[in-house]
């Protein structure tokens, strides 16, 4: 690898402008991504099981059903069941839809089948053929206790779909238009609308707000850590724009796959952006490093990639392992979590040994702290050295004074600031030799 570190500090500009090329192509894929809740996603591929219900539905169509209850004083008053007769006939028109039964369409069961006569003759109507619906409802169970409720105050509007995937549902908006409809016509009578397509819609809604949720506070903390271990601009940007790349790469995989984010997959943002820290701080804290012990610009970023590489790759390897396991999973859900979960580590570690160390030679070495003049240290060595010297050993009250307590002494500032100017001017190993 000392020959890539060599050839990448050589060419960065080149590196930096391949890996936001790639960021660009993808990305354009990525915009396009969607979320479904598909139940095909939850059963086991190829099982028989689900290819005999997948030809069962092409055969006898959709087994989708939406229910919209109706509650009023009584279904039956001629404003209610006008009503009712409305948002019939306007579901029946609504793309995706392939038939609407109620209580105003449905054709009476007692009745010789040629005639096909309706349960209600006209609408609204009269009080005489209201006695008589109940009369025949509470004869005809079959009716009454599936489109009006025993009380009379009660009613359901049953809506057949189409042969619709669920991709096919979010793009006619079907779930959308009833909601729209069943709001124009809400009250003095309420509406409700369930069913599995409904139920499926609504899990895609908190699966986005979840997304939308856990991802800003993922990169938060992310941000918090990066600045308490490096307070420098570099140390913060860079890695966050070697994360969000190899995520935008990810996400375009996706949709040139063919799929979109499920139960499974919907995890992937904020679990790259945590998984792409870590390799970050890895490549920027031996990089400072590096800085830190006086290395010569041009042998920094090779010094630290030599030193960083192996366990990153080592490392990402692991994490492919652990995530390629579930690929012998027969869900779908939990195999394309496992696929693309190995494609986003892969496209971290490509981003954390490319983008970053190209991106770090195009930048000058010293980076000066404007409190001390040198490069800041990364903070838990900062807090361990601060531990030592400001909190003296031995038993000491809690009655000192507070400024002896929490900052050091003139002597012990001078103490550590001789130990570490030894440290820092140490000779830097030589490339390559072996060290104890």
């Amino acid at each position: 690898m000392d020959a890539f570190a060599r050839w990448l500090t050589r060419h960065p500009l080149a590196v930096v402008v391949a890996n936001l090329a790639v960021t660009a192509v993808l990305g354009l894929y990525a915009v396009h991504n969607r979320i479904e809740n598909s139940l095909e996603s939850m059963l086991p591929a190829g099982d028989p099981k689900v290819a005999y219900y997948n030809t069962t539905r092409a055969l006898f169509g959709s087994d989708d059903v939406g229910v919209i209850g109706v509650r009023a004083d009584d279904v039956f008053a001629p404003s209610t069941i006008l009503k009712i007769a409305r948002v019939t006939d306007a579901l029946a028109k609504v793309p995706g839809v392939e038939s609407v039964l109620s209580i105003t369409n449905v054709v009476d069961p007692t009745a010789y089948f040629a005639s096909a006569a309706r349960l209600l003759p006209r609408i609204p109507p009269t009080p005489d053929e209201v006695e008589a619906l109940k009369r025949k409802l509470a004869a005809t169970p079959l009716v009454g206790k599936n489109l009006i409720a025993d009380d009379f105050r009660g009613a359901a509007i049953v809506v057949f779909f189409e042969n619709l995937t669920d991709a096919q549902y979010l793009d006619l908006g079907v779930d959308r238009r009833i909601m729209d409809l069943l709001a124009a016509e809400n009250g003095p009578e309420a509406l409700f609308y369930t069913g599995a397509a409904h139920v499926k819609q609504a899990a895609v809604e908190l699966m986005r707000r979840d997304i939308a949720r856990f991802t800003p506070i993922a990169l938060a903390l992310m941000l918090l850590v990066l600045w308490l271990s490096f307070r420098t601009v570099r140390g913060i940007s860079l890695p966050i724009l070697a994360v969000a790349m190899a995520l935008v790469w990810t996400l375009g995989v996706i949709v040139l796959a063919g799929k979109a984010l499920t139960f499974g997959t919907s995890v992937l943002p904020p679990l790259l952006l945590v998984v792409g820290s870590s390799y970050a701080i890895h490549v920027m804290a031996r990089y400072y490093e590096q800085v830190d012990a006086g290395a010569p610009p041009d042998e920094v970023v090779v010094r630290a990639f030599a030193r960083v590489w192996l366990p990153l790759a080592i490392s990402a390897l692991t994490t492919v392992i652990g995530f390629g396991s579930l690929m012998v999973n027969r869900i779908t859900a939990i195999w394309d979590l496992g696929l693309f979960a190995v494609v986003g580590v892969v496209c971290l570690t490509v981003t954390c040994l490319t983008f970053l160390p190209a991106a770090l030679q195009l930048m000058p070495s010293r980076l000066r702290s404007a409190r001390r003049g040198r490069s800041p240290p990364p903070w838990p060595k900062t807090c361990a050295g601060w531990a030592r010297e400001c909190i003296p050993s031995g038993a000491r009250s809690c009655g000192q004074a507070p400024c002896s307590r929490w900052w050091p002494s003139p002597e012990r500032a001078a103490s550590a600031s001789t130990r570490t100017s030894s440290i820092t001017s140490r000779p830097a190993p030589r490339y390559g030799a072996r060290t104890r």
